[in-house]
Parts: structure tokens; sequence; C-alpha cells
């Protein structure tokens, strides 16, 4: 209780107790909290202060936050709800290393294909998915990867028509939701990957 009570001191809004955890690998508190209309997710070392205002004045290494807008996290969600998908955020703790094929040098081209520019960052759509989302396009593939977490969907899920048309209706819909939202490049090459995956599923249906 004491480490939420020491985070509500400087993280804007309310955070619940399910919401704070320790990532013993990476030796920071990972913390998110509703602050009226926003979605906040911190990253801190034990001992690190800030000023009035938030801002963090010593102890920062690997001090980060990042905010997005609830209820456009909220239009993004398939199933659960935000703070459901706020608790999935925090506890994520371990890279996905190699996500496509591997923990390879192919794997790892792999990821800077499907992820941002500067993939070397442990970034929601990069290599590692956890850690605060920087940007829209993060925010929007941590959503995505929440809701296919929810809905039970997995890799091999993507191109198998076998699965229930419940599955593949919140496989379309958390992809549609993906390209729609991630903007820029990222956006783009979620929109070539994802949009395929769409194509098979409704085809998968129609015959």
């Amino acid at each position: 209780m004491a480490a939420v009570f020491w985070v509500q001191r400087w993280l804007p809004g309310t955070v619940n107790e399910s919401n704070v955890v320790f990532n013993k690998k990476t030796g920071l508190f990972q913390v998110a909290s509703l602050d009226g209309q926003w979605v906040n997710y911190a990253t801190f070392a034990a001992g690190a202060t800030t000023a009035e205002n938030g801002v963090c004045v010593s102890g920062c290494k690997g001090a980060e936050i990042e905010s997005a807008n609830a209820a456009w996290l909220s239009s993004m969600i398939v199933g659960g709800t935000l703070d459901q998908m706020m608790s999935f955020m925090v506890n994520r703790d371990t890279p996905i290393h190699g996500v496509l094929l591997g923990n390879s040098a192919i794997g790892r081209m792999g990821e800077m294909i499907s992820g941002p520019l500067d993939f070397w960052n442990d970034r929601w759509a990069g290599p590692a998915g956890m850690g605060p989302p920087q940007g829209q396009g993060d925010w929007t593939a941590m959503v995505h990867d929440y809701n296919l977490n929810t809905n039970g969907i997995k890799i091999g899920s993507y191109f198998n028509p076998t699965i229930s048309p419940e599955t593949a209706k919140a496989l379309i819909q958390s992809n549609s939701n993906l390209i729609r939202n991630a903007g820029g490049i990222q956006g783009v090459k979620m929109g070539l990957f994802f949009g395929a995956v769409n194509a098979f599923q409704w085809t998968a249906r129609t015959y």
C-alpha cells in the first residue's frame, strides 16, 4: 500500500493496487493510473523523487510517463474493460523477443519490419511488448495485444479457417481497430499484414 500512496503523489489520477507491479527484470515499478479522461503509464526506480508538477528530479534512470485518452482506448477494446486493460498493460514484464521467427537474426529482422523505426527500444510495437507505450502506434498495439489475450487468440489463429465464428469476429474487429488507429507508417504496415488476416477470415466465413 505504501508504494501505491507514494506513486499517487506524483502520478496523476487514481491508482488501483492491482495496477502497481515491480518488474524484477528491469528493476522498475510499472504503474497505471486513470486521471479523468487520461490513462497514464509510468515506470520508475525505487527512491525516485519528483517535483510537485510530477517531473522527476532525482533517481530518474528508467523514469518515464506516457498518457493516452481513455475514451479513445476504450473505443478499441473488444471484450473486457478499461481497468482490465490497464492491469494487463502493467503486468507485462517479459520482453517478447523474436515474436515472429524466434530469438534469431531473422526473427529480429521480422520485428524491425513490424515495429517502429527505433526497434532497439522496449516498445509495445517493437521487439518488446512492455513498458510505457510511446505514441499512437504503441498505444494501439498495446490494446490490440490486450484484445487478442482477452479473446484467447494466438498467432496460430490468424490463418486458421476452423476457429469459431465468435473468435474470428473478435480477431477481425481487433485488427480493424488496430489498422484504423495505428496511424502513420505503423498503420500502413499493420494494414498490409492484418488486412490480409482479415481478408482470410472473411473468406473462410463465406465459403
